[in-house]
């Protein structure tokens, strides 16, 4: 028995799937564009964005400035993985989760955001954001995972909550 494909489709710049029909909601698979500054639409053709796809916006590297719309509650893995210019993120308070290797080879990236709702950061989620000088991990955090932020080599400052009961080995490996 065969599943339904997704449905996929092209809005300017971007390629999407629907995630879902009834709910309308879809995710990011890529970006074709080559902006400096790159906002996120919260909506393509009627369908809500709620997650940002495997490396839908991977080796972006003139974008300095992503926008992410409050509709995103899901970061995939290597979705913006070397873009090397990217400077700041400001995370949504939507996002629940942040796959592993989002952000990894982003050695421009010195402050990113992390919101309280962040339950789940995966492996290797910041590796080799060598300017990033400082880190929030979020309260429902329970496990900083392995290599995490290994060759953060800037990192001078990390906020660790109570709710953290295990830090992997090499999490922040310099």
């Amino acid at each position: 028995m065969s599943g339904v494909p997704a449905l996929a489709a092209t809005n300017g710049d971007f390629e999407y799937e629907v995630l879902s029909e009834t709910d309308k909601t879809c995710e990011i698979t890529d970006y074709t564009g080559t902006a400096t500054e790159l906002e996120i639409p919260s909506t393509l053709d009627g369908y809500t964005v709620t997650s940002i796809g495997m490396g839908a916006i991977d080796g972006c590297s003139s974008l300095t400035n992503i926008d992410i719309p409050d509709s995103v509650t899901s970061i995939g893995n290597l979705a913006f993985s070397s873009c090397t210019s990217l400077t700041s993120i400001d995370i949504p308070d939507g996002v629940i989760s942040i796959g592993g290797s989002a952000f990894m080879g982003c050695y421009s990236l010195a402050h990113v955001n992390i919101p309280d709702n962040v339950t789940s950061i995966g492996t290797w989620a910041f590796y080799h954001c060598t300017s990033l000088t400082q880190v929030k991990i979020p309260n429902g955090v329970t496990q900083i995972p392995h290599q995490v932020f290994e060759g953060c080599t800037s990192l001078t400052s990390v906020f660790i909550p109570e709710s953290v009961m295990y830090i992997e080995e090499s999490a922040f490996l310099d």
